[in-house]
């Protein structure tokens, strides 16, 4: 499946703990059919390019597609492991 992203809203944001602003972006990771699968928010400091904001929340979009396609592969590593496993098990009764 294919994940892409979508700026919600940026802002300019303050951290209490810095005594700094930044830019305060949040954005959604949708699936194919557009459907909102995550949310997500990011600080960028206040000089930070547009093109480089946009960059990096396209890299989390990417980041969480990486992240389930992992998952699934080791979802069908743990189920031939479980097969392998029921198949010893037999060979060993016999």
């Amino acid at each position: 499946m294919e994940y892409s992203t979508k700026i919600t809203d940026a802002k300019k944001g303050f951290s209490l703990a810095d005594n700094e602003s930044f830019i305060d972006v949040s954005f959604n990771i949708l699936d194919e059919e557009g459907n909102v699968v995550a949310e997500r928010k990011l600080g960028f400091p206040v000089d930070t390019p547009e093109d480089e904001i946009r960059e990096t929340v396209k890299k989390n979009g990417e980041m969480y597609q990486k992240d389930h396609e992992t998952a699934a592969e080791a979802e069908t590593r743990a189920e031939a492991e479980k097969v392998a496993d029921e198949t010893i098990s037999n060979l060993v009764k016999e």
